[in-house]
């Protein structure tokens, strides 16, 4: 994206960092832009206020009027791990807590950033953002939000005490706690450190939706069972392993939620929560399994919607590990997988094949980079070449949805193309995410990474020496030249002169092989027909309050 001039914010059509909505279609990840290079952002006067209509919930309700005393429920692929938003690292506790709480901005569905809980945004110069908050803003134990509330909730995140994996959202650009400053009841200044591109889309982020401090201070450690947020729905009860509830807050301060109540059920086997939808067990079912879109697409009981994520679907390594921290025989391991057909057979041929991290919509993706094709000989040569010498290897993946499938697959052609047996790992999420962010136990895993719209929120986090464990980096990778670019492109403002720096770090991240990048995804929904007024994000954000149930 261009780089804000002075004295600049969002305008009436919020910052663009994407040049159009995905298409419904195979696609990507979570949210790099599925276009091309995106446009330089629109603005205005720096003290014009914010667009009234920027509403969290851009879905058009159904005509018709919505029954009373409804609730929604939707399946989840697996359980929810915490509802305190700087200690999540998975996108089912985000779908959760992002009901129950807010965040300063947010991406719309047409891949803007749009003030949420922010009025105005004035930028007096690279370095300092002033924020004006939304008045009247009530939290849902009925205390009013102010900049006293922004300011906890960052310095929360960034105290070493707290132990977030998130803190580097801030501290890559803020210095300490003490550089963000209450100006008044309403209005917050960030001084950052430097000129830092991807600021602003970092303050759309999970990990800092605002928080009460009384509310966080009375629960104490057990602030992820009793959350308290300013968003349209409010905590009602999470039993680990049996679901979640939210309810709709009355004294919410946007468009009130339609639904009453929506209950979030953890069911890991697919053929489960197919059965659930069917039977009418559940309302909604994220994720629809690939194989099955098509039909679902010709039930006439169901409601169908696909559009290109922004995602990554790979196969990584440790890299601090022996026998994984030789390159060659990493190498070897990406040439001897046949990603094609992967996606062709296990994924009914929805995606996309992946040569990087960043997907081809993405205005920083390298099409130069030297791929790895599907190449048995090539493969048999590098593993020569490795100090390869026999030994068995681990793979380790969450086993639900299509992974085991993927997982069996990798291990067949890794054993017929290199002679390598790999020993599968299959484990329940929460455990799964222990075990790969210590770096001690694991050798390869597979997983995958739903980014945003700047390259910065996918390649730091997953290849920077910074982030190692449940930061991101779970290979424990470390380039020194990969750190530099990375760091160099978070303070570079114009994009034309971000894209070399991208460019050359995937070039390098390819030819290291922390990795193998297999596939950029979908994210697909069916309903029931009698839930209206829903529609998919890019993003796979779950916006719900504009939802009615016929």
């Amino acid at each position: 994206m261009s780089r804000f001039t002075r004295r600049s914010f969002l305008s009436q059509v919020g910052l663009v960092v994407m040049v159009s909505p995905l298409l419904a279609a195979c696609g990507q990840q979570q949210s790099a832009p599925a276009g091309s290079q995106a446009p330089a952002a629109q603005t205005a006067p720096a003290s014009q206020a914010a667009p009234a209509a920027a509403k969290p919930a851009d879905a058009k309700p159904a005509a018709a009027p919505a029954k009373s005393g409804v609730e929604l429920r939707v399946a989840l692929e697996s359980d929810v791990v915490t509802l305190d938003p700087p200690m999540f690292t998975d996108v089912y506790s985000n779908y959760v807590s992002s009901q129950i709480h807010e965040t300063l901005f947010q991406v719309d569905h047409e891949m803007k950033i749009v003030p949420l809980l922010a009025e105005k945004l004035e930028q007096p110069n690279d370095t300092t953002y002033l924020v004006t908050l939304k008045k009247g803003v009530k939290f849902h134990n009925g205390e009013e939000l102010t900049a006293d509330d922004v300011k906890y909730t960052y310095a929360r995140v960034m105290d070493p005490a707290t132990k977030s994996p998130r803190t580097a959202n801030l501290t890559d650009a803020v210095e300490s706690p003490e550089k963000i400053e209450v100006v008044d009841k309403n209005t917050i200044k960030i001084t950052l450190k430097a000129p830092f591109a991807p600021f602003l889309e970092r303050l759309s982020f999970g990990a800092l939706q605002i928080l009460n401090k009384k509310a966080v201070e009375a629960a104490g450690a057990d602030y992820a069972h009793k959350p308290v947020g300013t968003g349209p729905f409010k905590y009602v009860e999470w039993k680990t392993g049996e679901y979640a509830k939210v309810a709709r807050f009355d004294d919410y301060w946007g468009d009130k939620a339609k639904l009453d109540q929506i209950t979030f059920r953890p069911i890991p086997d697919q053929n489960t929560r197919l059965a659930e939808l069917e039977s009418g067990g559940i309302d909604y079912l994220m994720q629809i399994p690939f194989e099955e879109v098509a039909r679902f697409k010709q039930e006439a009981k169901f409601d169908v919607q696909v559009v290109d994520a922004i995602n990554i679907s790979y196969m990584a390594y440790n890299t601090q590990k022996a026998p994984l921290n030789d390159a060659n025989l990493r190498r070897a391991i990406n040439y001897a997988v046949n990603k094609q057909e992967i996606n062709d057979t296990i994924y009914a041929g929805l995606g996309t094949v992946a040569i990087s991290p960043l997907n081809p919509s993405n205005w920083a993706w390298n099409k130069d980079v030297e791929p790895y094709k599907y190449d048995p000989n090539k493969a048999k040569e590098l593993l020569k070449q490795s100090g390869y010498k026999g030994e068995s290897l681990e793979l380790a993946f969450n086993q639900a949805t299509e992974v085991p499938r993927m997982a069996e697959r990798i291990q067949a052609q890794v054993q017929d193309n290199l002679g390598i047996k790999l020993t599968l790992k299959p484990m329940e999420w929460g455990a799964f995410l222990t075990y790969i962010r210590g770096g001690d136990a694991h050798q390869m895993f597979l997983l995958g990474w739903s980014g945003n719209a700047d390259p910065d929120s996918i390649l730091y986090p997953l290849f920077h020496s910074k982030n190692f464990g449940a930061a991101g980096n779970r290979a424990f990778f470390k380039n020194d030249k990969v750190d530099e670019l990375l760091l160099k492109a978070q303070t570079t403002i114009k994009q034309e002169d971000r894209k070399p720096l991208y460019f050359e770090a995937q070039d390098v991240i390819l030819k290291e092989a922390p990795w193998a990048p297999i596939r950029h995804g979908i994210n697909s929904a069916a309903f029931s027909k009698k839930v209206q007024g829903f529609k998919i994000h890019p993003l796979n954000r779950q916006i719900l309050q504009g939802v009615t149930i016929q």
